[in-house]
């Protein structure tokens, strides 16, 4: 079972990451290093990087969620991405495991650009309520959730001082 690998691996993705980016922009405040980390984490870029190494492949599923479809769900593979990271981790140390996680994640500068350029309205706000001292009254609150553990839909109001700003999916 790859739960504690993927534990494991999670911080050490995180780590890895933090550290390369605090040495490589050294003019960075911390939320923008919070912003780049969080952008090179995310669930969606870890499932790329998985397929890209073949890791679908690789998995060994429950009966049920082979005939499901569970090579393909995101979620398998964000979840083999970290725990291959965990896994190097272990069977090596720490600069090995940094050196070959680097390596799948390639240009690290070019990739924090590219996923950092689009439009982040969520990040946005973020920062525009904090710098209004209004950052510990946000709150995203669950309205719903539906659809299949594997692809679930999440529907969230925004609200702040108990007004709803916004609602979405």
């Amino acid at each position: 079972h790859n739960q504690r690998l993927e534990f494991l691996g999670d911080a050490v993705l995180s780590l890895i990451l933090a550290e390369r980016l605090f040495r490589d922009l050294p003019g960075e405040r911390e939320g923008g290093l919070a912003r780049a980390r969080s952008a090179l984490g995310k669930g969606e870029l870890l499932a790329t990087l998985s397929r890209k190494l073949g890791l679908p492949a690789c998995l060994r599923l429950a009966k049920g969620d082979e005939a499901a479809g569970g090579r393909e769900w995101m979620s398998s593979q964000e979840d083999a991405g970290e725990a291959r990271g965990g896994a190097v981790y272990l069977d090596s140390d720490y600069a090995t495991a940094r050196d070959v996680v680097l390596k799948w994640f390639g240009d690290l500068d070019e990739l924090r650009a590219e996923l950092l350029s689009g439009d982040n309205p969520k990040g946005r706000l973020q920062e525009w309520l904090a710098q209004r001292g209004l950052a510990q009254a946000l709150q995203y609150r669950l309205r719903e959730a539906s659809g299949p553990d594997h692809a679930k839909v999440f529907h969230v109001e925004m609200v702040v001082k108990e007004e709803v700003l916004g609602a979405g999916a």
